[in-house]
């Protein structure tokens, strides 16, 4: 049986933040979309208004999810099949 792991790693921390695994590759994906959209949220609203123009965020058709923050911070999020 596949398991669908979702791993997002902390770019400046150069280690992985959290994973988390599902039994199929619709549950990874939807978790891939809150797990980053929260995170974008969480740096919108920590961010001034001249801060979050810094802000890049980008979920790709290809199941992966890359965000950069105004202050240094970096992650990226991907689905890894097992």
């Amino acid at each position: 049986m596949k398991k669908y792991i979702v791993i997002c790693y902390a770019v400046h921390e150069k280690e992985i933040a959290s994973h988390n695994a599902f039994d199929n590759e619709n549950d990874a994906y939807a978790f891939l979309e809150k797990d980053a959209q929260n995170t974008y949220e969480e740096e919108i609203n920590n961010a001034s208004e001249e801060d979050k123009d810094s802000i890049d965020f980008t979920i790709s058709d290809d199941g992966s999810a890359y965000l950069s923050s105004y202050d240094g911070y970096e992650w990226t999020w991907e689905v890894i099949e097992v």
